[in-house]
């Protein structure tokens, strides 16, 4: 029994009609998928935010109750602040220039009794005593340029490491 073609015609666009309601069908259950992993996705993502803006509110807060964040922030080093030359030496080095107390440094390290003596006579390095009065002209990464405000070197200024500032 053979088919005629508009038989044939007639099954083909049948089959084509099924194919594309089970396809269709298919495809709105994957949409549906979708829609539903992305709102999961959006939930998630809605928690994790607001997880990190609790944590964010939670330190701000926990920062400005700390009694030590003003012991903190009183120790900051800022130009124009009134110190205090302070080191485990007496009297203190203090360098005309940064290359200065950069020498000076590096013939300390080095243990160069003879380099410092010359570094003092040709008057690159100068002396100043503990606990000496200074204000803060200029704060660098690890120097920072002081001017002397009272005793023997009153008004002249000069490089010295961050650590011998004490506020």
């Amino acid at each position: 029994m053979a088919l005629t073609p508009e038989e044939k015609k007639k099954i083909l666009l049948e089959e084509k009609a099924r194919v594309k309601k089970k396809l269709g069908v298919e495809i709105d259950k994957q949409q549906g998928e979708e829609a539903r992993s992305n709102q999961r996705m959006n939930i998630g993502c809605a928690t994790v935010f607001a997880v990190i803006i609790a944590v964010i509110v939670f330190v701000v807060y926990q920062d400005r109750k700390s009694p030590t964040t003003k012991q903190k922030s009183s120790s900051i080093i800022i130009t124009g602040d009134i110190a205090r030359l302070s080191a485990d030496v007496d009297p203190i080095p203090v360098g005309i220039s940064k290359k200065a107390m950069d020498k000076f440094t590096e013939t300390a390290i080095t243990k160069d009794d003879h380099g410092i003596v010359q570094l003092f006579a040709w008057g690159v390095v100068f002396p100043v005593s503990n606990n000496t009065k200074v204000r803060i002209l200029q704060v660098g990464l690890m120097l920072i340029k002081i001017r002397i405000l009272e005793g023997e070197h009153d008004g002249k200024s000069g490089w010295v490491p961050r650590e011998w500032i004490k506020k």
